[in-house]
């Protein structure tokens, strides 16, 4: 073989390597969204809360029973599965003059009643939906009731 074709072909090759070394990289793997499948409610500090049983119309049902005029309930929503894409909740609460509600993290909430010695009673009612577009929701319902 003659110099000048060995040159060449390994100038072919080269340009070749390098093309196929820049445009070889742009090519991204297909990432799934993987939804939120199922979102349980608990108190993050006793562990409360019972599923269905008490009222039909929610997904979650909690009593709080007190003697204070005050008393603040936290409300934690666990996605699974646990790698879900976006493993964060929106909390859907109507707004109240008895009670304030505070989202904290993406997955907390904080329920403060207030002057329940003169309410006697108060239902705190809202939804947890999932962040992922898939919209899948809970239904919770908690009463408390000053004693």
């Amino acid at each position: 073989m003659k110099k000048s074709l060995i040159v060449t072909l390994v100038a072919i090759y080269a340009v070749a390597f390098l093309v196929v070394g820049f445009l070889g990289r742009a090519v991204k793997g297909y990432d799934p969204v993987i939804y939120v499948e199922d979102i349980l409610i608990s108190d993050p500090d006793n562990g409360r809360f019972m599923k269905q049983g008490m009222a039909a119309d929610y997904d979650y049902w909690y009593t709080v029973r007190t003697t204070q005029d005050e008393i603040t309930v936290r409300v934690k929503a666990t996605v699974y599965p646990d790698l879900t894409t976006y493993p964060t909740v929106d909390f859907d609460v109507p707004a109240d003059s008895n009670y304030e509600f505070t989202q904290q993290e993406g997955i907390f909430g904080v329920i403060r009643f207030h002057d329940m010695k003169e309410a006697e009673y108060v239902v705190c009612t809202f939804r947890v939906v999932s962040t992922d577009g898939k919209k899948f929701s809970k239904s919770v319902g908690i009463a408390c009731l000053c004693i």
